[in-house]
Order: C-alpha cells, then structure tokens, then sequence
C-alpha cells in the first residue's frame, strides 16, 4: 500500500476536524432517540455486544490490506463524511489512513469533471503513468453516488467513451483515461437503479445522470458483464433520497437494515454493522453479514 507509516490520525488538521464533526452529529442522533435498535432483516442476527466484541477484535489487531482501497464522496457531499469512513475503516483494518485514496468532489456537478477528478487523484496517489490504460487493483468504497462512480470508474475509457456519447450532458467533457481495475465496491445507500430525488429535484447534469433508467446508468448496466465488479450494496430502510429498493445493481439485492426514523440516507456509510462487515471483508475474514443477509428491502 502506501510507504507511510503513518496512521489514521496523520492528516491535515482540517479533515481531522471535519471528520470528527460527523461523529459528533452522529452521536447527537443517537441522543435524539432517532437512531433505533440495528435490525428488521430476518436475514440478520447481531447484537450491540457482539457489535462492540468485533470493533474491539479489529482495532487491536492489525492486518495488511491485499490492494488500496479508493473511497468516494457521494453527490455534492461534504468531505468530512467521506473523510470520516475513510477513518472507520482503517481503524477497523490495518491503522493506516495512507492504504485509502479519499477523492471528494463537493463543487462539481457533472459527471466528466468528476470522473476526472477521481482518475487524476488515484494517478497521483499511486503513481499511474499518464499513458496507462489500466490500473492496479483496487478495492473501492462509495457513498451514495460514489458507489456507482466505482463501477462507472471500472469501465474502460473506451467504453466510457461510447457511454457518454449517447448520454445528453456528457458527451462534451472528457470521460477517458485508464480503467481502474476495482475488484470489489462496497456502496452504501448507492443509486444504481437511480435516485427517488433525482426524479423530483435534478439541478445539474450529474443529478439527471441519476434519473431511474436514465441512459447513463443503462449504459453502465450494459457493461456490467464486460467489466464485472463485486458490488456489496448496503442499504437502511426509510430512505427518502435513493430508497432502499434501488440500492443494488440489478440482478442482485442488497444487504438492508431497518435504520433512523430520520437522514436513513445519510446514516448508511455511519452505520456499524455494515463498517464491521466491511471491514472483515476488506481483512480476508468470513463476513459479519453473511448468506441470507441480502434480500429485496420490503419498502423504500
């Protein structure tokens, strides 16, 4: 991974910040009383103790991750949020903030300058030769959007390419560059049948790309086979935003929980079961949310 020692604490002192920020309005939920017991899936046992004997287990002991792990914002999001996973995860993992490429991209609205963004920043960190066409491999986790921007990310540039041409909006900017090699995304609350807010509010070209059965997501859905990507979707029920129901690829289901009676969206990528779950899968181990755990959601 990366050559720095350095932990999860070792980062510039305004995403330490941020990220604390989003655990501290993450804990006022709690105390709100609008953050109920994890569970509602049949599919799914855990307890808070077995919760707390896992986070323990993998916060003593440190593994090695097999690839770098590239963690994305999700639309318009602030970076402390994805700065925030980014922190969960290694403390679950191997300790080291410097196996986890973060990209953000709060200010950018359409999907060519963010896919530029996130192929430049995973350049830049990992020493891709400008002429490449492929990466490393890679593990990837996404918020919200940036759980298809994985899988977007995964195309060729080629394949990109030809996407974009019949999508209106994004055949003017620039799509290329190398095809990062991602073996496996975890998404949380991610639209990859499209966002129920997208077909009520859509602001800007990246928000019409996630219009359900809009042509940029059939064109990834098109591709899907040719580049395959193993997608575990998570997904908390009462999801305003994307809804439940829409949270995984087609064809496949995902791993849901009954979440806050409020922000379900926005709790997704804070929710323990699922870091937990995540992380073990990242450490080579059995996963904490194993066979039976994914399924259709009953509602949004």
């Amino acid at each position: 991974m990366g050559s720095s020692n350095a932990g999860i604490l070792d980062v510039p002192l305004h995403q330490a910040v941020a990220a604390r920020i989003v655990d501290a309005s993450a804990g006022a939920v709690r105390l709100a009383g609008l953050h109920p017991r994890e569970g509602g899936n049949p599919g799914i046992g855990v307890s808070p103790r077995l919760l707390k004997e896992e986070r323990e287990r993998m916060r003593d002991i440190r593994v090695q991750l097999a690839r770098p792990v590239v963690v994305l914002n999700g639309y318009h999001g602030w970076s402390g949020l994805v700065y925030s996973l980014r922190d969960h995860l290694a403390a679950l993992t191997s300790g080291r903030a410097n196996d986890f490429v973060v990209v953000s991209y709060g200010t950018l609205g359409d999907v060519p300058r963010i896919t530029r963004r996130i192929l430049d920043c995973v350049a830049a960190r990992l020493g891709i030769d400008a002429g490449a066409v492929t990466s490393p491999e890679l593990d990837a986790a996404g918020i919200s959007m940036g759980g298809v921007l994985s899988r977007w990310c995964a195309l060729s540039g080629s394949a990109r390419r030809g996407v974009a041409a019949r999508t209106p909006g994004l055949g003017k900017g620039e799509v290329c560059g190398p095809r990062l090699s991602i073996q496996r995304a975890f998404t949380f609350a991610s639209p990859h049948r499209g966002a129920i807010m997208a077909d009520r509010i859509a602001p800007d070209a990246a928000a019409r790309a996630l219009k359900p059965d809009s042509a940029w997501l059939r064109g990834l859905d098109e591709h899907a086979a040719e580049f395959p990507v193993d997608v575990t979707a998570y997904a908390l029920l009462k999801d305003g935003i994307v809804g439940a129901t829409r949270t995984a690829p087609w064809g496949t289901h995902p791993i849901w929980m009954r979440g806050p009676a409020m922000f379900a969206h926005f709790a997704a990528a804070r929710w323990e079961a699922f870091l937990i779950d995540t992380a073990r899968r990242l450490r080579g181990e059995t996963p904490l949310l194993g066979a039976g755990a994914a399924s259709e959601p009953p509602h949004d």
